[in-house]
């Protein structure tokens, strides 16, 4: 049993050193650059109703179909879409007419756009319900997160070999990279209906990259 045990213990003696080697923490350089982007909202949503009345719901209904019909046809002139939403029945009129609105989202493009679609409303009958809700989307800011990354890493690689060359040791190659944003994703910015410029709603993208070197000669340091 001992001389098992001893035979055991001097395997795993070989064994180990090799084992150290390859499992041996490689010295990093960690660097960090950051990019700023700036995103102009590509959508903006509001809510809106229009509202008619008839000797009844039926009635009332069949009119608002018609109205909102006129209405997405105009707004579809820019770029805006139609949805329905639910519809409040109002109490029955003295001349026995019953009075029913319809709940719409006005779900558009940004900018002029935007504006030429709200001034749309009021001619066709419907008045907002709620302020214009602007954002970007992640397919608009997409192409100049890109850019803002590669701008990032190249700076980070500059501030890598700078310190590689003040400390006179070699860069190897890239351990790791990690991307980080603030705010992430598409963020939500509400506006008035008048009287505030697009670029009150611009969204800013605060991108940060670390990069992480492998040092060659790290034994050389000095």
């Amino acid at each position: 049993m001992i001389k098992r045990l001893a035979a055991l213990l001097c395997a795993v003696a070989l064994i180990a050193p090799e084992a150290l080697a390859q499992h041996e923490l490689k010295p990093l350089i960690t660097v960090s650059a950051d990019a700023w982007v700036r995103v102009e909202p590509d959508r903006c949503v509001l809510t809106a109703a229009i509202a008619d009345k008839g000797q009844s719901a039926e009635a009332a209904h069949a009119q608002l179909t018609k109205q909102r019909s006129a209405l997405s046809s105009e707004l579809a002139k820019f770029g805006a879409d139609v949805q329905e939403q639910g519809f409040k029945l109002g109490t029955k009129a003295a001349d026995g007419s019953v009075s029913l609105e319809q709940q719409l989202l006005i779900d558009s493009k940004a900018g002029a756009d935007s504006a030429k679609a709200i001034d749309s409303l009021g001619k066709l009958g419907a008045k907002p319900l709620s302020n214009l809700r602007c954002f970007v989307s992640e397919e608009a800011a997409g192409k100049k997160k890109d850019a803002a990354i590669e701008e990032a890493s190249s700076t980070a690689q500059t501030r890598a070999k700078s310190v590689a060359k003040s400390l006179n040791i070699d860069l190897g190659d890239v351990h790791s990279v990690v991307v980080t944003e603030d705010p992430a994703g598409a963020v939500l910015r509400t506006r008035k209906l008048w009287g505030e410029s697009a670029a009150s709603s611009d969204e800013v993208f605060h991108i940060i990259v670390t990069t992480r070197f492998v040092v060659k000669n790290a034994g050389h340091v000095h």
